[in-house]
């Protein structure tokens, strides 16, 4: 039992450092096209009826709802008290995606099982056994398709990035455990989103984006010694160009350190999440736009689908 158990072991191990098949590579790629093009049309339409229920809102002088719209417009999350025409909208477009999305699922899927039979029948294992995974992918996408985004990180300590944590001090994932497809990355703070395209391979590591972006995954602790004390501040976060930092800046602070001056103290780029400041390296800080923010959790998701049309707004690197 254990000499079968070790040989399906190393043959999944194969198969996984095998390229897919062409067929699957260009049959994926197609169905994930005409998804991404199907939703865009829904969330096109509804992109533009939020727009008119928050200036409905805005000129009846209904602040509060207007500014519920408005949040859902930025990406936010769902509210607990969002107004009823809101809801109503939210579920139309459920409902749309649906109708829309599940015959191409549909379709995909019987695609996958005659590719999977046409690789059985030439007696093509790497060939059959990838179809197969992807059979249950999308079966198992069908169960959880409104869950596009997985978050793997969330807490006001950056220490916990990529670890097994869930408890009281925050939540956060390992990134060996994230989708090896993953396309997008997505930072909220509060009711605040931004969002960047982003690799399995990137997640752990800092690298320019492009567009002025950069992406601080590596999560080290940076350390500053002045007048003998020494100061350490995790960074970690989405820096960009605009807000190069350097010591003695007021407003702002630094979460990506790109190099030190002559007394060896840090300057980087300003941006979104965990960094150090520019003035003060007693305690870690928190930024959102390059400037201070109060509220010191930030949640991390990925995902590896496509971007909608209301999220593309959010997207940093054009």
């Amino acid at each position: 039992m254990k000499t079968l158990t070790l040989i399906l072991s190393l043959l999944s191990a194969s198969i996984a450092l095998a390229e897919e098949p062409a067929g699957l590579v260009n049959l994926r790629q197609a169905w994930e096209a005409q998804r991404t093009e199907a939703q865009n049309k829904v969330d096109k339409l509804y992109f533009a009826e939020l727009e008119q229920l928050k200036k409905n809102f805005t000129q009846a002088g209904n602040i509060a709802d207007a500014i519920a719209v408005d949040n859902v417009i930025k990406g936010g999350e769902k509210a607990d008290n969002e107004p009823a025409e809101l809801s109503k909208m939210r579920q139309a477009r459920d409902k749309s995606l649906k109708k829309v999305l599940t015959p191409l699922d549909k379709k995909y899927w019987q695609d996958l099982k005659n590719l999977k039979q046409e690789f059985q029948a030439d007696g093509n294992l790497n060939g059959a056994l990838a179809a197969d995974t992807e059979i249950k992918k999308v079966l198992a996408g069908q169960k959880t398709r409104n869950q596009k985004w997985r978050v793997i990180f969330r807490s006001s300590n950056p220490r916990l990035w990529n670890t097994e944590t869930d408890n009281l001090e925050g939540f956060s994932r390992k990134l060996s455990s994230v989708s090896k497809n993953t396309k997008f990355l997505r930072m909220r703070n509060g009711h605040s989103v931004v969002i960047v395209p982003m690799t399995h391979e990137q997640l752990p590591k800092k690298v320019d984006l492009g567009g002025g972006i950069t992406w601080n995954g590596a999560a080290y602790n940076d350390i500053t010694k002045l007048k003998g004390v020494e100061y350490q501040s995790t960074v970690l976060g989405i820096g960009s160009s605009k807000w190069y930092r350097k010591y003695g800046d007021g407003n702002g602070g630094i979460v990506t350190v790109e190099k030190r001056d002559k007394n060896k103290r840090p300057q980087g780029l300003g941006g979104w999440g965990f960094g150090r400041g520019t003035v003060f390296y007693s305690a870690q800080h928190y930024f959102w736009e390059g400037k201070e923010t109060q509220n010191k959790e930030f949640e991390i998701s990925v995902s590896p689908y496509p971007l909608a049309t209301i999220e593309a707004h959010l997207n940093l690197v054009k």
